[in-house]
């Protein structure tokens, strides 16, 4: 028994400085992801501005597309300081990003359209969610201008987030248009816009429902509860 027991000790000495070297190596690599993460913010920060200062010498819908861009640009550096913040699995506040891609929409559009925003204080998503969901938002919101409204009559765009009865968040883009053309198929037809739409929801495993609240067409992306994910020890 005394050998066993011996033997036992010799392991386990032999595996705590492998153990201690690879918890801090873990450490070390989650400080360069941070230090990563915060230089990417910055460097896209300086992007984002230089972006708006071109938008600031042009009009009409060029300057709409590069404040547009800019908005995205900025949503990108965002979640890279909060992923310095929070990590990569903690919840990120979609609401804040939303509002800034909606930006560009207000000011850009004013006079011709009206864009509102019922956006909940806090909508807390997953991390690797944000992207993809503020491009969902980005293009609704661009179909709902072009197409509800291709008469050039000053319409209406609404944007609502907020949490749903099953957890997660539930975001909806209404417009006072005509609404989908008879036999067109949500799930199915569209150009690239509505592929992007689709492929986008199925990446965070959102669901998409197309309706209407009396008039136009309702938009409702709805997102899974977040659930946390807890760090794995070494």
């Amino acid at each position: 028994m005394h050998f066993i027991a011996d033997g036992m000790n010799v392991v386990q000495a032999d595996q705590s400085p492998r153990e201690d070297g690879v918890s801090a190596s873990v450490c070390e690599d989650c400080s360069l992801l941070v230090e990563a993460d915060h230089r990417i913010a910055n460097h896209l920060a300086m992007l984002g501005g230089y972006v708006r200062l071109k938008a600031a010498g042009v009009s009409g819908e060029g300057r709409l597309l590069l404040e547009t861009i800019g908005a995205q640009v900025d949503a990108v550096s965002r979640l890279h300081r909060a992923l310095a913040t929070h990590g990569q699995h903690g919840a990120v506040d979609l609401s804040e990003h939303l509002r800034a891609i909606c930006a560009p929409f207000a000011t850009g559009l004013a006079g011709a359209a009206t864009l509102i925003q019922d956006i909940a204080t806090v909508c807390p998503v997953r991390a690797d969610q944000v992207l993809p969901l503020s491009q969902i938002v980005s293009e609704l919101v661009t179909n709902a201008f072009k197409y509800a409204h291709a008469d050039g009559r000053a319409g209406v765009v609404l944007v609502r987030c907020g949490g749903c009865k099953a957890g997660g968040a539930q975001i909806d883009v209404v417009d006072d248009g005509p609404g989908l053309p008879p036999g067109f198929n949500p799930a199915t037809d569209g150009g690239l816009g509505f592929r992007l739409i689709r492929a986008l929801s199925r990446q965070v495993g959102a669901t998409l429902d197309f309706g209407s609240e009396g008039q136009g067409l309702r938009v409702r992306v709805t997102v899974p509860r977040h659930i946390p994910v807890a760090p794995q020890e070494y």
